[in-house]
């Protein structure tokens, strides 16, 4: 666990070097908490492993070969990213704004007059 939340703070502080703000990242270190689980494209590049197998340390032991476990490590040893907001920083105005402009692809607003009138 402290390797993997080592490896993680250290994606974050290369991030933050790159003018990333400090407020919107955290570090999360996985480990073996949450083992890789083998999908059609990694089954496409790692075919000796069955789509639905789990990367568990039991599971990687088990497989014998000294390279298929490594790979199965190296699979293990990840860093992934979540994007939880996409307006970090952007007042209320902006926001409006922007939605706007979104909102005027071929859409129409209909407002009536103070008669009640269209």
């Amino acid at each position: 666990m402290e390797l993997s939340l080592a490896r993680a703070k250290s994606c974050v502080d290369y991030l933050i070097e790159k003018g990333i703000s400090a407020d919107r990242l955290t570090a999360k270190g996985l480990g073996e908490t949450e083992p890789r689980e083998i999908d059609e494209e990694l089954n496409k590049q790692f075919p000796f492993f069955s789509i639905g197998d789990i990367l568990t340390e039991t599971y990687i032991k088990a497989l014998g070969d000294n390279k298929k476990v490594e790979e199965a490590h190296q699979l293990n040893r990840r860093t992934e990213f979540s994007v939880l907001s996409t307006d970090y920083g952007i007042s209320e105005e902006e926001k409006a704004q922007e939605e706007e402009k979104n909102n005027n692809g071929g859409s129409a607003v209909i407002k009536g007059n103070t008669n009640g009138e269209f």
